[in-house]
């Protein structure tokens, strides 16, 4: 009986023996696992080192060496080649956007010499564009400078109306005289292509015509309906009474 006890506890202590060696050959396994290079997946025995950024182990020849250069030392550090990539790529992004800011300031000094601030109250002309106006149109708009804003934007009026949007200093030049007064500007908002066809002289953007047959004599015809009289435009050569 007292051998049979025995024979089962050598038994029982084997196979505690077993199962701890397979924990030990799993945690050897992971080490070397955690020991593989980031860069070639080979394991890191010798010649490896753990990459400054990253901390992750790496071959020296999966690195480059650079110096951080403090006070009068250059300490070296071994960067791993995802690591060094991705710096570069920040350091060009950094460097691109310090020169867009460098050149917009610049461009911004250039602007400010050529096209000296206007002060509130001054008359100015705004150009309108072409898709704002008719082929008759005046190609321009006097208005007069409401507000400037911190931004150096200007607010305009116009005697039809406050332009619903803001103006840099280049987008209009100033008149000698005071054409227009804050007080001639009425608080109503409206936009540019509004304000253009407010002082036209025919129906603002583009023309209209009719192609009538029968003297323009009824509302049929389109230019007698909008109260304006045939232009050359209208049904070639014949005779017309809305002229």
């Amino acid at each position: 009986m007292e051998t049979h006890v025995e024979q089962s506890n050598v038994d029982n202590n084997d196979k505690e023996n077993v199962s701890n060696a397979d924990k030990d050959n799993e945690e050897t396994n992971e080490e070397i696992e955690e020991r593989k290079c980031i860069i070639c997946l080979d394991n890191c025995l010798e010649n490896c080192c753990l990459c400054t950024d990253c901390l992750k182990p790496v071959h020296f020849r999966c690195t480059v060496e650079t110096f951080n250069i403090d006070g009068d030392r250059m300490d070296p550090s071994h960067l791993c080649l995802l690591c060094y990539k991705r710096n570069s790529i920040i350091n060009e992004r950094n460097d691109a956007k310090e020169g867009l800011c460098q050149q917009a300031k610049k461009m911004k000094i250039t602007s400010d010499k050529l096209h000296p601030s206007a002060d509130v109250g001054s008359t100015v002309r705004v150009k309108i564009p072409d898709v704002d106006r008719g082929r008759g149109d005046p190609r321009s708009v006097l208005a007069v400078v409401l507000e400037v804003t911190d931004d150096n934007y200007y607010k305009l009026g116009t005697r039809n109306g406050i332009i619903n949007q803001l103006y840099a200093r280049s987008q209009f030049s100033v008149c000698d005289e005071k054409l227009v007064t804050t007080e001639e500007v009425p608080s109503k908002e409206m936009s540019l292509r509004t304000v253009a066809i407010a002082q036209s002289i025919g129906t603002g953007q583009g023309f209209k015509k009719c192609a009538c047959t029968k003297k323009c004599e009824t509302k049929k015809c389109l230019c007698k309906r909008s109260n304006l009289l045939c232009n050359s435009k209208c049904h070639g050569s014949n005779p017309c009474t809305n002229k």
